[in-house]
Parts: C-alpha cells; structure tokens; sequence
C-alpha cells in the first residue's frame, strides 16, 4: 500500500473542502438565484395564461353581452321616446292632459310655468340637460296622491320636487274643505338632440 505523506493528505483535505465550498457557493449563488428566476417566468406564465383564459371566456360571453347591450340601448331609446323633445311647453301641457285623461284623475291643474333649462346635477358626465315647469293646482288628498304616484309610475325619468300642499279655501265647510291648493317642481330631462340647443 501506498502511503500518502501527512503534508500531501492534508492538501487533498483541503482541497477536497475547498472544492465542496466552491460547489456550495455555485449551488447557492448560480442555482438557487436561477431558481428564483424560474419561479419569476412560471409566475408571469400563469399571469398570461390567466390574462388569456379571461379573454377567451369574454369572447365566447360575447354574444351574450351584446344582446344585454342591444337590449338596454332598446330600453333606453323607448325611455327617450317619451322626453321632452319640441316646443316644451307645448310637450308638458299636452303630456299632463293625456296622462290626467288617460287615468282619470280628478287633479284641476290651474297652471303650468314656462320651462326654465336646468343642469340636472347629480352625476358628473350626464348627457341629458333637463327643463323645470312650476305646476299649480288644486285636487283632494287621495286623488291628488293617486295622481303623484301614477305619475312618477308613467314618467320614471322624471322628478317631482319642491312640492308644497295647502287647504284651497281656507275656511271652507263641508268636502270643499278638504281639497289642496298643490305647488310642485316637475323636472325632465330633454332628448340627447334637444340638449345642444
């Protein structure tokens, strides 16, 4: 058997753990920092791929959504189909009459004012200006109540405000007594065309 002097098997301890450092620092500096590197790629894949499934599942939702879009333009032109569009006094005159006709209210309206144009205000980019009409007039409570809620039914776009109700007569007697003087604000937004003007 050969032996190895103690000086020559110190020098292959040494370099025998040199060489198991040299491993270990290229382990834990080469791979290791290609392996976080790996998980970086695999975790921007399934982001993409993510990002692709999404898109694929909106394609194919694409007929769907424009059937609800076709179907709310729809909605929303038959709602612009009743604005005021026009001469608008002339609009809110024969509006009220046909509606008060049509479901047989017992509402006397005394006055109608000009329309005085108005921001409707509550969202910041709506494309609809609006027109305000002071309407007067007299009623009983439950037909003058029948009359509002129908009204605001029929006309969902359009607003009541600043109503104010007072006894007509004063010191009447008997049903006379009983009816209002009613004072209130009607609010309707214009047809997108009439909005330019």
């Amino acid at each position: 058997m050969n032996k190895i002097s103690k000086e020559k098997r110190d020098q292959l301890i040494a370099l025998a753990g040199g060489t198991l450092v040299v491993l270990g620092l290229v382990y834990w500096l080469v791979i290791g920092a290609m392996a976080k590197s790996t998980g970086g790629v695999r975790a921007a894949a399934d982001g993409v791929q993510e990002s692709v499934d999404k898109a694929a599942k909106l394609k194919a939702d694409s007929p769907k959504i424009q059937a609800e879009l076709d179907d709310s333009r729809a909605a929303l032109e038959a709602l612009e189909k009743d604005m005021a569009t026009g001469d608008l006094y002339s609009w809110v005159i024969m509006t009220l009459n046909k509606f008060k006709q049509d479901n047989a209210h017992a509402v006397d309206i005394q006055n109608i004012s000009r329309e005085e144009r108005v921001p409707i205000g509550f969202f910041g980019e709506y494309p609809y200006d609006a027109v305000k009409y002071q309407v007067k007039g007299a009623a009983y409570y439950h037909d003058f109540g029948k009359f509002l809620a129908n009204l605001e039914n029929a006309f969902p776009f359009a607003r009541v405000q600043n109503m104010d109700l007072s006894p007509e007569g004063g010191v009447l007697t008997g049903p006379e007594a009983e009816k209002l003087a009613f004072r209130f604000e009607l609010v309707v937004p214009l047809k997108p065309k009439e909005t330019s003007k």
